[in-house]
């Protein structure tokens, strides 16, 4: 038995890629170029950091009084992120998240139609890559 486990130990140690590149993640040592951060206490807060990849970071929140008919108060985060993809261009999002949910917005995302309700406008951009074709 103990030679059966043996063999099958070694047997996967033979079976691993020899010349197997680095992950492009290990091959790049990131330092952190600036942090900060910031709490009042009170529910309102601020943090920023960047990075020597290019990646930047920062948000920002407070807490407003409830709303009328509710008892809850509202935590208000907004805030932005960028880093640089592996094609070489920088990629940003600046983002809201409050009563009305997370609402992020950047040139890259994917954006809904304007009316909901206007099914032909869906329906042509869902064409559009069809007629491509």
């Amino acid at each position: 038995m103990k030679f059966v486990i043996l063999a099958v130990v070694f047997a996967v140690a033979l079976a691993r890629p020899q010349d197997a590149p680095a992950p492009a993640a290990a091959a790049q040592n990131v330092t952190i170029l600036s942090s900060e951060t910031e709490n009042d206490g009170k529910g309102g807060f601020k943090w920023s950091f960047e990075t020597s990849d290019g990646s930047k970071a920062e948000q920002e929140g407070h807490t407003n009084p409830p709303e009328a008919g509710s008892t809850d108060s509202v935590q208000v985060i907004q805030g932005s992120y960028s880093y640089v993809g592996p094609d070489g261009k920088t990629y940003s999002i600046t983002y809201i998240a409050d009563q009305n949910g997370f609402q992020p917005k950047g040139d890259f995302l994917p954006t809904p139609p304007t009316d909901p309700n206007n099914h032909a406008a869906a329906d042509a951009a869902a064409a559009a890559p069809a007629a491509r074709r």
